[in-house]
């Protein structure tokens, strides 16, 4: 991997026959790609004077999402979000408020003022518009194409998850290994969070 090309998340140490199979370079741009992405939201973050994780708050709270909906997409418990939402509320960016259908749950709502910070912040992050607009159109619906592949694999729960993914057998519209795909995520309604 060429260290100047990107900042990488972090590098791998994986066994053989990981470290060498013909997944080792997908795994190795992703991490490159993430990495660069999540160096670009710190910096944007750092520049309002927030942590990475209160301008991730702050971009749910935008949308008016209960605690548990936020601890849901951090992959904690809504304990541990708790400093976070106190936090952006002394700065008069969110607000806590009741959900109008069950006074139980609460919403952290950003406030006007959160919400301009928060359109400074996806402002501010300009590594990713710069590199997709690099790109053809075509090129724009591949990225797109396989990162709606990966979201859905991410999603999925289930042995074929914890155990990595599988190579799909046979030749694909392109030489190389494929991953295998399936059915996307379940659908139909959720429990409402609180």
């Amino acid at each position: 991997m060429d260290m100047t090309a990107t900042r990488p998340f972090t590098l791998e140490a994986l066994p053989e026959p990981e470290a060498s199979g013909p997944l080792a370079p997908v795994r190795e741009a992703l991490l490159g790609l993430v990495g660069e992405y999540l160096l670009d939201f710190e910096q944007a973050a750092e520049s309002e004077q927030l942590t990475q994780a209160q301008a991730r708050v702050l971009g749910f709270a935008v949308r008016g999402m209960s605690m548990r909906q936020i601890a849901h997409q951090f992959g904690c418990d809504p304990s541990n979000i708790t400093g976070k939402v106190d936090r952006l509320v002394a700065l008069g960016l969110v607000e806590r408020r009741p959900d109008p259908r069950d006074a139980r749950i609460k919403r952290v709502v950003a406030t006007d003022k959160g919400r301009a910070k928060a359109v400074r912040l996806c402002e501010r992050r300009t590594w990713l518009s710069t590199a997709l607009g690099r790109l053809e159109s075509d090129e724009v619906a591949h990225v797109q194409h396989a990162l709606g592949l990966l979201g859905r694999m991410a999603q999925k729960s289930g042995p074929e998850q914890k155990s990595g993914p599988q190579l799909k057998s046979g030749p694909g519209p392109k030489s190389g290994p494929q991953l295998k795909s399936g059915p996307g995520p379940k659908s139909g309604p959720e429990p409402e969070a609180r």
